[in-house]
């Protein structure tokens, strides 16, 4: 082995120290060591890293559409509240891009051509737009954040226009046909969606540990992974209360009616698909038409916006995070003030009245 240069020893000294430069950086320290040869190797090694860190880095081996839709789901996807949702739109999306497909090769053409199959398929937009569009966009960043080469592609061209969504509010004979139909044991739940403005599937999951009836408020979780605390009525507690040890964890169930469910006399939480199937079938039950579940949160929002002529409120109450989206809701107070104008307009002064008749008697004696 040669000679390592920038071995030294100190006068007086047992050890040996180096001193060298690699692409214009010093470095300097002691081996420690009394032995040339060992010191040697020590220098051999301290070099060779030195030069290693200065080395631009390899890139990684390219992956697969497969490989990062896996990589989203296991950082990202798999904390999702819709984990099953995104499980199922990530298995299309394998189908129809290629699973041996090199990430690398997703174009602009080939979100198009995604967006105008699953177009094909009936689908709407705002599905589309989440299941399709969105989840490529989160999956490819992900995927360059991981060094991956990505293409770029125009997110904000593939992105559909979707409709503005309709606030529908159940009329006071509409609720009551429903309720009339409706199974018994669906019944506190519905009306606590009535009450609270809560999406369905906030109060099909809510828990007892969620909710304090002495206080009278419940946690709620939203979309998007947020928690916040919301007030409840005096109404909306007495039904929590009724519902009180029926179930050790969930506070909203059904009573199996059919073997195939379980047990038959026995307590399940009500799923949201489930309450969404006992909806539809007491709706066509009561002959009702152009009636959906969520337009029960449309209500509580429409309803108390009518009441207080607050949005403010309206915001909280619904937990949204932008007033602007509470806004939709504003026609409440708008019909409010219409009806007051009638009013205003109704009232006919006297002194003006006859003012005007004399006008038009002094017109026709001329």
């Amino acid at each position: 082995m040669a000679k390592i240069k920038g071995l030294f020893k100190r006068t007086g000294s047992s050890v040996w120290e180096y001193d060298f430069i690699v692409k214009g950086t010093r470095h300097v320290g002691s081996t420690h060591l009394a032995s040339r040869r060992a010191a040697e190797l020590i220098v051999a090694e301290l070099r060779s890293k030195a030069k290693s860190a200065l080395e631009p880095q390899r890139n990684p081996a390219p992956m697969t559409f497969a490989e990062v839709a896996d990589l989203w789901f296991r950082e990202r996807g798999q904390f999702r509240k819709g984990r099953n949702d995104a499980q199922r739109s990530l298995r299309w999306l394998k189908a129809h891009v290629g699973e041996d497909t090199p990430a690398s090769r997703l174009n602009n053409a080939l979100v198009a051509s995604l967006v105008a199959q699953r177009r094909s398929e009936g689908v709407s937009h705002a599905t589309i737009n989440r299941e399709v569009t969105q989840l490529l966009r989160a999956i490819l960043r992900l995927a360059e954040l991981h060094d991956q080469p990505v293409a770029r592609i125009n997110w904000t061209a593939h992105m559909l226009k979707e409709p503005v969504e309709r606030v529908r509010e159940y009329s006071l004979d509409e609720e009551d046909r429903l309720f009339a139909t409706l199974r018994p044991d669906f019944e506190p739940l519905m009306r606590f969606l009535l009450l609270t403005g809560r999406r369905r599937a906030e109060a099909c999951n809510l828990l007892w540990q969620d909710v304090d009836l002495n206080g009278a408020r419940m946690t709620a979780r939203q979309k998007g992974d947020l928690t916040v605390i919301v007030p409840l009525s005096g109404e909306a507690v007495a039904i929590l209360r009724s519902q009180w040890r029926l179930h050790p964890t969930r506070c909203f169930t059904y009573v199996v009616q059919h073997k195939q469910g379980g047990k038959v006399g026995s307590r399940k939480p009500i799923a949201p698909d489930r309450l969404s199937t006992e909806f539809n079938r007491a709706i066509k039950r009561a002959g009702l038409v152009n009636f959906r579940l969520h337009d029960a949160r449309h209500t509580t929002a429409t309803r108390m916006i009518r009441a207080t002529g607050n949005l403010k409120l309206a915001q909280r109450a619904l937990g949204h995070a932008n007033i602007a989206t509470t806004s939709k809701y504003a026609h409440a107070t708008d019909d409010d003030l219409r009806a007051a104008l009638d009013t205003v307009a109704a009232i006919k002064s006297p002194a003006k009245s006859r003012d005007r008749r004399q006008k038009m008697k002094d017109f026709q004696d001329e």
